[in-house]
């Protein structure tokens, strides 16, 4: 149980760590200080109370810290930016709603389908979890166009990597 609370804040660490890199780009080092040290007490004060409860506690302790300092990340980050938090977030929901649909089939599927063999397990879990994650973009309206996009961006990102031909 407490690995899924570190996979819940390991699932906005991505998102969290956005909002870093945009104040660092923007020489907002102040704040990202304040932020994070935000951060730190949030945390601490949630881990003293976590640790009644074993690991568990700790684990959700340091994934409601993450979620909980989301809005005013979001809030400091884009604030005198062009970006606003509206299309951020209108940006973000596919990918956030396509990890909820994805997390709660695995968890479902993990409590209703027990599987003895951690490589079956893993093996299972990443065929299902794949289909779990893409159902929504193509079910949803945008969400083909919003795929494409993505996968034209990683075949030119992989095509650049690629060394020259030599034999030329």
């Amino acid at each position: 149980p407490f690995v899924c609370a570190f996979a819940i804040a390991m699932a906005h660490r991505p998102t969290t760590h956005t909002f870093l890199l945009i104040l660092m780009s923007l020489g907002r080092g102040k704040m990202l200080f304040w932020l994070e040290l935000l951060h730190s007490l949030v945390f601490f004060a949630l881990l003293v109370v976590g640790l009644k409860f074993g690991p568990i506690g700790v684990a959700a302790a340091y994934a409601a810290a993450i979620i909980a300092l989301i809005p005013p990340k979001i809030h400091y980050s884009f604030k005198g930016t062009p970006v606003n938090v509206r299309s951020f977030a209108v940006a973000v929901r596919l990918p956030c709603l396509s990890t909820i649909v994805m997390g709660s089939v695995l968890a479902g599927f993990k409590t209703w389908v027990p599987i003895e063999r951690p490589a079956a397990g893993l093996i299972a879990g990443v065929g299902i979890g794949s289909i779990a994650y893409l159902l929504p973009w193509l079910l949803l309206p945008h969400g083909r166009g919003e795929l494409s996009t993505i996968i034209q961006d990683i075949r030119l990102a992989i095509k650049r990597k690629r060394p020259a031909d030599l034999s030329e």
